[in-house]
């Protein structure tokens, strides 16, 4: 359902940025699909949850539809089942089951579409992980069909833009420490990207335009000691309440390093088109982040956002 917008904070002065439109996933009461469009900085509802519902984590085709974590509403009068299915959103509206099934112990959520192909990403959790893992990324290649898991206990996986390959966080089911993996397109590991030990914790990763990148958010070094106390024990899932910033490492190896001194919490980020900005929702808003300098532009003040994707 669409309904109603509203002006969005468009910079007076500061560094002319990029256009095109952000898919954003605002989680209210029932959450709301809205459009930003950077030209006009004016946001428009696209498609309302259906009441008794809920949506986290999107990603967007290349006709400006959107894919959705899902938690459909009730149709008993009860509860209904939260994050049990992807979802696939029509630019009409239409409502398309991709994966997974409405019942209680089974979870499907981070759906990552691949461009150009039927095929969709996600973490499945739960009672249905075939390997008996917490949870596993796993994929479709068409809604409805089989489930195949590739990487027990991997969550967050992320596709690059040409489809070429997939990145994920793996989870140690020991030590529940992560690491950052790189797979071809079928989701076979190329190599290791950041090992656990190098960083406090690693969530939320994407590719840059040229999928010469992968960037990642990390805890900043004032909370950094205190990490273990502060996230979930529940691994597959982001921790979203730890203040954290943007670094990223080379798809080729190396050593990751440091984007932006945000020092604040962070949800989600995408790659613009262009190759030179990224979009990110912040516990502010939205902003886009200038790669070359880390520096980042408000276009977007609300604190409701906590998914987004480029309108293709």
């Amino acid at each position: 359902m669409l309904a109603g917008c509203a002006e969005a904070t468009a910079p007076a002065d500061g560094p002319v940025l990029p256009s095109g439109a952000l898919r954003l996933l605002e989680e209210l009461g029932p959450p709301v699909l809205s459009t930003l469009d950077l030209a006009s900085a004016q946001k428009d509802d696209w498609f309302a949850v259906p009441s008794g519902g809920w949506a986290y984590d999107l990603d967007t085709d290349a006709d400006g539809a959107v894919t959705l974590a899902y938690t459909a509403p009730p149709t008993d009068g009860g509860a209904g089942y939260d994050r049990s299915r992807i979802v696939h959103v029509s630019a009409d509206g239409t409502e398309t089951a991709v994966a997974c099934r409405d019942a209680a112990g089974a979870w499907c959520f981070y759906p990552a579409v691949t461009p150009d192909s039927a095929r969709v990403w996600f973490v499945i959790a739960g009672e249905d992980v075939p390997s008996g893992a917490e949870h596993a990324v796993a994929y479709v290649d068409a809604p409805g069909g089989a489930i195949r898991e590739i990487a027990p206990w991997g969550t967050e996986p992320a596709v690059s833009p040409d489809g070429a390959h997939l990145a994920w966080v793996a989870v140690d089911p020991d030590t529940r420490r992560r690491s950052l993996v790189l797979a071809d397109v079928d989701g076979a590991p190329e190599r290791t990207l950041v090992a656990s030990s190098v960083v406090t914790d690693i969530t939320s990763p994407f590719f840059s335009t040229d999928g010469a990148w992968v960037y990642f958010v990390v805890p900043t070094p004032a909370v950094a000691s205190a990490w273990h106390l502060l996230v979930p024990a529940a691994q597959a899932h982001g921790a979203h309440d730890v203040p954290g910033d943007w670094w990223r490492v080379s798809t080729a190896g190396g050593a990751p390093e440091q984007v932006t001194d945000l020092q604040t919490i962070l949800y989600d980020g995408r790659a613009h088109p262009d190759g030179q900005w990224f979009a990110a929702a912040t516990r502010e808003g939205v902003v886009l982040v200038d790669i070359g300098s880390g520096a980042a532009t408000s276009v977007l003040e609300l604190r409701t956002v906590r998914s987004l994707a480029w309108v293709r």
